[in-house]
């Protein structure tokens, strides 16, 4: 605004400067006009450099400020869930993860796990199913996994009911909404008297709903087991690593992590025993896996391109500086010569006349 407003003020001066140039000659007016420029572009530069430094510092102290308020990443987990995280060690100096309902490990490792490492458990559930209603398990497979649906009855109630396997959060989703068959993987009717079972090899990374639904109040039990594939970690691979335990009233931790680090992060619920029976758990876990920032590389990164910026300005301005000079020298030698074509010197030495 600066800038633009001292070159709007020029123009209206160059009116004014041509009039004079008309009337006093052109030496000492031209000298004055680009000394004015040059004081103007002066102010300009040092404006946008003022500028540049308080933006540099408002950035840096909101990124101080916001270094573990902000989750990179926050996704749901059931226990026996394990995720890779990915992050930057160029940005983050430390992996934080919060979690208010399950535990959690955090690992780093210094080498990509492989998904080679299988576990097995098996739920036992009984539901108390209302008319219309649902209930249902979720967790993150990998391909190679296996769920069996071992044994699943009515055993109160009403006569029958039905299992959907459905992949992916959207499906089910839909699936909620329209109660349409279509979003299911596939379906299993059983009753009081005749139990249902099912066995699906998992082919595709994603998120997996077991819901059991029936048309009227009843109670089902359902027997189901999962040979998952997991990552395999092992304790030479760990650089390190930090635990969440709910039970001891640990709800976050967090690792450093170095800048020239390749280190690859891991996150797993671990399941509590290899059989469940009977118990329950928050449907809706959001785990928060946190990126501590690395200010001082924003601040860089950001620094870099304006210093450039800046030596280039200055260099243009010395360049125009040095022009100026140039150019005053050259008007004052001029404006030494007088009406008669004659030149007067301004060391005070006249050369000799010129006769023709």
């Amino acid at each position: 605004v600066y800038c633009s407003l001292a070159i709007m003020s020029e123009g209206e001066k160059d009116k004014e400067s041509r009039q004079l140039l008309h009337q006093h000659g052109h030496g000492h007016h031209r000298s004055d006009q680009r000394e004015g420029w040059g004081q103007r572009w002066c102010w300009c530069f040092v404006s946008v450099l003022f500028v540049a430094l308080v933006v540099l510092v408002l950035m840096a102290v909101s990124l101080y400020y916001s270094d573990d308020t902000e989750a990179d990443i926050t996704r749901k987990y059931s226990p026996g869930d394990t995720h890779l995280v990915s992050y930057s060690s160029t940005f983050c100096k430390s992996l934080s993860v919060r979690s208010d309902q399950l535990d959690m490990s955090l690992y780093l490792l210094d080498k990509a796990p492989n998904l080679s490492a299988r576990h097995n458990f098996t739920l036992l559930q009984v539901y108390d199913s209302d008319a219309e209603s649902y209930n249902y398990e979720d967790f993150y497979l990998y391909p190679g996994s296996v769920f069996t649906l071992d044994d699943a009855t009515v055993v109160k109630g009403g006569t029958s009911a039905t299992f959907y396997l459905i992949r992916g959060s959207n499906n089910f989703l839909s699936w909620k909404r329209y109660h349409s068959d279509e979003y299911a993987i596939h379906v299993v009717t059983f009753s009081d008297k005749a139990s249902g079972h099912y066995t699906y090899a998992v082919s595709k990374e994603d998120r997996y709903y077991f819901a059991f639904t029936s048309k009227s109040d009843c109670t089902i039990r359902a027997e189901m087991t999962f040979n998952r594939t997991e990552y395999a970690v092992t304790a030479s691979d760990i650089v390190r690593q930090c635990s969440v335990n709910i039970t001891n009233n640990v709800s976050s931790c967090s690792v450093p992590v170095s800048l020239s680090s390749r280190n690859f992060a891991l996150l797993q619920a671990p399941l509590p025993y290899q059989s469940l029976s009977g118990v329950s758990w928050n449907q809706t876990n959001s785990i928060s896996n946190i990126c501590g920032t690395r200010v001082w590389m924003y601040v860089t990164i950001v620094a870099v391109p304006f210093v450039c910026l800046l030596v280039l300005l200055v260099g243009l301005f010395a360049v125009c500086v040095l022009c100026r000079r140039s150019r005053s020298r050259r008007d004052g030698l001029r404006s030494a010569i007088n009406d008669s074509g004659e030149y007067t010197s301004t060391l005070g030495v006249a050369p000799p006349p010129y006769y023709t």
